[in-house]
């Protein structure tokens, strides 16, 4: 199978954004300054049963808080400018570098 990969720029999203690859690599994700609510983030490998092969978003500004419904990825790389960013349900197999550049103090979580 075809690994699919997801280049994103920058998106502008008001409740909710869905993110879908194998490879999926961003830049911006911003919240609509007209929303009330907070910015769900939805993520789901091509296959949808198996874990993302790496995660990468650049910025994510948002106006209370970003919430990850699901996040299972081999790898993940995520700088949120604010200082709230929540996770329901997550799986790393490997690597996952999550920066809140609010607070100045990256990261790193490891599982083994």
């Amino acid at each position: 199978m075809q690994a699919i990969e997801q280049e994103l720029e920058n998106i502008l999203a008001k409740d909710s954004v869905t993110l879908n690859g194998d490879r999926i690599h961003g830049q911006n994700i911003t919240q609509n300054t007209e929303a009330d609510s907070d910015l769900i983030i939805n993520t789901d490998s091509n296959s949808g049963s198996g874990p993302i092969e790496s995660l990468v978003i650049d910025k994510i500004d948002v106006n209370d808080k970003s919430v990850f419904t699901e996040l299972w990825a081999v790898e993940a790389d995520i700088t949120t400018v604010d200082d709230k960013m929540d996770f329901n349900d997550i799986m790393i197999e490997e690597n996952a570098w999550l920066e809140i550049a609010a607070l100045w103090q990256p990261f790193t979580v490891m599982y083994l």
